[in-house]
């Protein structure tokens, strides 16, 4: 084998690698948020949620339920444990819902850490 086609096999096998690293990488960021869709859920009551994802695993304010819905709430579902390994999050992250008084959503926060660690 000539040595440029050596030199051209390195480079080839090495960006294959950067590609591979960098995908898995990119699946594991979005993995973490997006088991839900922010443009559904935008609008929807907190029964309609609560009836695609399932009850609700955090509350960040006192939740108030007022004829099957919950209103002036923010609730959500945790997107990743606090843990104690190098790459993990230093507390829980949730991914939040904000709900008027209508109790319909209308903020979204898809990374919030829990305060005071």
């Amino acid at each position: 084998m000539k040595k440029t086609t050596k030199k051209t096999v390195i480079i080839i096998i090495s960006a294959l690698l950067v590609c591979i690293v960098a995908s898995v990488i990119v699946y594991a960021v979005v993995k973490s948020v997006y088991p839900y869709n922010k443009m559904w859920i935008m609008g929807k009551t907190s029964a309609e949620i609560i009836e695609r994802y399932g009850e609700f695993e955090h509350f960040s304010t006192t939740p108030i339920y007022v004829d099957g819905l919950y209103i002036k709430t923010t609730a959500g579902y945790v997107l990743k444990e606090k843990g104690n390994g190098l790459f993990d999050p230093p507390s829980d992250v949730f991914f939040l819902i904000s709900f008027d008084e209508n109790g319909r959503a209308y903020s979204i926060n898809d990374h919030q850490y829990r305060l005071g660690g």
